[in-house]
């Protein structure tokens, strides 16, 4: 009787923290789809009209993808050392608040010197909370199995969120410019991802995913015995 109860716990448990496990999966998804689908797969849409407005040549503006990736290049290693040491909700706070901020400020550039800078920021933040603050969530929820399935499920976000973002951003250019559209856009990146942070992005508890695998394995083990 006693195993039947303690098989009985050991499922309930197992349930219940595999929903907490792919709850965080979809959040990572989320913060894929918007506050990384902002800051990486829109830009492109705007240079046209950026070209326009401003009269730069499409080589010059071009080039903030270059400090962009120059930037969070060199940024990495130094914000990688971050993890495990700083609480991963202000990590991701920090992520997104440069991004979003660092979008939401090309709508106020006038000179390219300032779109290179806001470039650098907001890709550094892109780095901080998805290049590696989405992989080291998963991992730390999936340490043995499942780890790729999941890793796979939240990086799509960033293709499902292009599908309609690529689509109102299209419309909103046509209609209110690059400007305007930048500042909505920003806005929008940082309103949407706060508040999915603060509610849900969390580390696991001591013991709260090792135990779930265990019960998992000894639930197989049981059942070769029948």
């Amino acid at each position: 009787m006693k195993g039947v109860l303690s098989w009985k716990k050991d499922i309930l448990k197992n349930n219940s923290s595999s929903k907490k496990k792919y709850i965080m999966v979809f959040v990572c998804m989320f913060m894929q789809a918007i506050p990384f689908g902002v800051a990486q797969n829109i830009q492109p849409l705007f240079i046209p009209y950026v070209i326009k407005d401003f009269g730069f040549s499409l080589a010059a503006f071009s080039l903030i993808f270059t400090f962009g990736a120059m930037a969070s290049a060199a940024f990495s290693p130094f914000l990688g050392k971050l993890f495990g040491k700083v609480n991963i909700k202000v990590l991701f706070i920090i992520g997104t608040v440069l991004s979003s901020v660092g979008f939401l400020g090309f709508g106020f550039c006038k000179t390219l010197p300032q779109f290179y800078i806001l470039s650098a920021v907001s890709q550094v933040g892109c780095v901080l909370f998805s290049g590696l603050g989405v992989p080291y969530v998963i991992n730390n929820w999936f340490p043995k199995k499942g780890r790729g399935k999941a890793l796979g499920i939240a990086f799509s976000g960033g293709s499902i969120g292009n599908v309609f973002l690529q689509q109102i951003t299209s419309q909103m250019l046509a209609s209110s410019g690059a400007s305007h559209s930048y500042r909505v856009f920003g806005l929008i990146s940082l309103l949407c991802s706060l508040p999915i942070i603060l509610l849900f992005i969390r580390m696991p508890k001591p013991g709260e995913v090792e135990i779930v695998e265990e019960n998992v394995n000894e639930l197989n083990e049981e059942n070769k015995g029948f």
